[in-house]
C-alpha cells in the first residue's frame, strides 16, 4: 500500500506540473469505489467445490460478489476535453469454518484487485457548479488471491499468515459518467469495466489445487476467469478555477 501511495504522489506531481504549464484546469477526486465483479464464475466454482467436499463445515464459504475500496484520481481539463490518471482498489474476504478432531478451523480467502486508471473523454464544467464528465477508461493492475487456514484461537483469530496463490496482471477497459455536484463538492461516478478474453484470461487452477488438494484433479482445467466489474464511485471532487 505504501508503494502505491508513493507512486500516486509522483504521478500527481507530474500531472500538476503539466497542467500548470499548459494553463489547463486541474481536477481531483478521492473517495470510495464499490462494485459487482463479472467474469469470475470459475472462481466461485472453486469456492463451491470447497464447500460441497467438506461435510464438516459449520459455516460455508460464500461466493465472491462484491469488491470495494479506496479510489483517487487527478487530471487536466482542456476546454471540453479531459484526461486523468488514478488508482482504484477493491477487496473482498470470505471464510469457512468447521470442526476437525474436536478443534475448530477456519479457511480465509482474500480476493483483491489493484488498478491504475487512465481516463479520458468530454466534459462540461462550471467554476462553482462542478461538471459532467462522460468518458472511457483503460486499466492496468494486479489481481490477487491469498488464502490461509488454521485453528481458531480463544480470541477468535487464526495465527497463520496469508499465502499468495494467484498473482496476475489484469488489463481492462471501460466507460463511465462522472457527476460533480458543486465545486468543491460531492461526485458520483457509475462505471463499467470489461476484461478482454483470450490471451488476457487468467488460469486459477493453482487456487483449486491449493484449497481443494484432494479433488482438484477431478475438476475441469484450465479454470479461466476474466475479471470485470460494474459499480459506482462516490467521494469528494475539486476542480480548479481558470
Amino acid at each position: 500500500m505504501k508503494r502505491i501511495l508513493k507512486l500516486c504522489i509522483i504521478i500527481f506531481v507530474i500531472v500538476f506540473i503539466t497542467t500548470n504549464e499548459s494553463k489547463a484546469q486541474v481536477s481531483f477526486q478521492i473517495g470510495y469505489s464499490a462494485g459487482f465483479p463479472t467474469g469470475v464464475d470459475s472462481l466461485n466454482y472453486v469456492i463451491d467445490r470447497y464447500n460441497v467436499t467438506r461435510n464438516y463445515l459449520d459455516e460455508s464459504m460464500k461466493n465472491i460478489n462484491y469488491l470495494d475500496g479506496f479510489t483517487i484520481s487527478m487530471g487536466a481539463i482542456f476546454d471540453y476535453f479531459f484526461m486523468d490518471i488514478g488508482y482504484t482498489g477493491g477487496i473482498q474476504r470470505r471464510s469457512a469454518e468447521g470442526i476437525i478432531s474436536s478443534k475448530k478451523f477456519r479457511r480465509d480467502l482474500k480476493v483483491s484487485n489493484h488498478s491504475f486508471d487512465f481516463n479520458f473523454g468530454l466534459c462540461v464544467t462550471g467554476e462553482s457548479k462542478g461538471g459532467v464528465f462522460v468518458g472511457a477508461s483503460v486499466h492496468s493492475g494486479l489481481f490477487l488471491i491469498n488464502s490461509r487456514v488454521g485453528e481458531i484461537t480463544s480470541s477468535g483469530r487464526i495465527e497463520e499468515d496469508y499465502k499468495n496463490i494467484i498473482f496476475e496482471l489484469n488489463l481492462s477497459y471501460g466507460f463511465f459518467v462522472r457527476f460533480c455536484l458543486g465545486n468543491p463538492g460531492l461526485y458520483i461516478q457509475p462505471f463499467v469495466q470489461f476484461s478482454p478474453k483470450g490471451i488476457f484470461a487468467m488460469d486459477i487452477t493453482d487456487l483449486n489445487q491449493a484449497i481443494n488438494p484432494n479433488t482438484y484433479t477431478q475438476d475441469p482445467t484450465p479454470l479461466k476467469i476474466n475479471p470485470g466489474i460494474f459499480g459506482v464511485k462516490v467521494g469528494f471532487s475539486l476542480i480548479s478555477y481558470n
